[in-house]
């Protein structure tokens, strides 16, 4: 069970937000492809505690993940981690940018990069393959 949001924005109701809430803690993934002008709206969210996307860009190019492999950024930003349950999974310029989490039996994919997953994210073999490895 995975639910792909690729930008928050102020079109989640509380309500909405309280379903998936629910629906992550009973062992689904969520996966969530933000940006800077998202940043406010990450608060509103308690599976989103500890984490804050900044608008320092770290651009488009080449990545790493976690085990050091080789993996590609699109329109990345830095992601701050402030809590101990996030976990980098992605690097550029040794600043992460993508990080999961458990939470409750599921668990939360952020990617503080708007366009990975967009067709232009998913043009590199890098991209995907990382994508379905995690």
């Amino acid at each position: 069970r995975l639910l792909v949001i690729p930008s928050l924005g102020p079109r989640v109701s509380c309500r909405d937000r309280e379903t998936i809430d629910r629906w992550v803690r009973t062992g689904a993934t969520l996966v969530l492809a933000c940006g800077p002008e998202d940043s406010a709206h990450l608060r509103a969210w308690a599976m989103l505690d500890g984490a804050d996307i900044t608008a320092e860009p770290l651009g488009n190019g080449p990545a790493l993940t976690k085990d050091g492999a080789a993996a590609q950024a699109c329109d990345a930003f830095e992601l701050r981690l402030s809590a101990a349950h996030w976990r980098p999974l992605l690097w550029r310029f040794g600043t992460p940018f993508a990080a999961e989490r458990p939470y409750g039996a599921g668990r939360v994919l952020l990617l503080a990069d708007p366009a990975l997953l967009t067709n232009r994210g998913l043009q590199t073999p890098a991209a995907v393959q990382w994508l379905r490895e995690t």
